[in-house]
């Protein structure tokens, strides 16, 4: 931020992820509170790639994708 105040901007480009895994993020609802769901993905001890759904508040809620 520092960089910006004083004029020597960095551009920074952002990873927006694979629309195909997270098809369904943000059209979802909690079933716990109501809100939206949104998606991420993380990757186990073997390397493999698990992708969950889960909710925007503290409720906690959390689904694989897979089902």
């Amino acid at each position: 931020m520092q960089d910006y105040l004083e004029g020597r901007k960095t551009s920074y480009s952002t990873q927006l992820g694979n629309k195909e895994i997270f098809q369904l993020r943000g059209t979802l609802l909690c079933p716990r509170c109501g809100k939206l769901l949104t998606s991420s993905a993380s990757r186990g001890c073997s390397g493999k790639k698990y992708v969950y759904y889960h909710c925007h508040s503290s409720c906690g809620f959390r689904v694989g994708a897979d089902i």
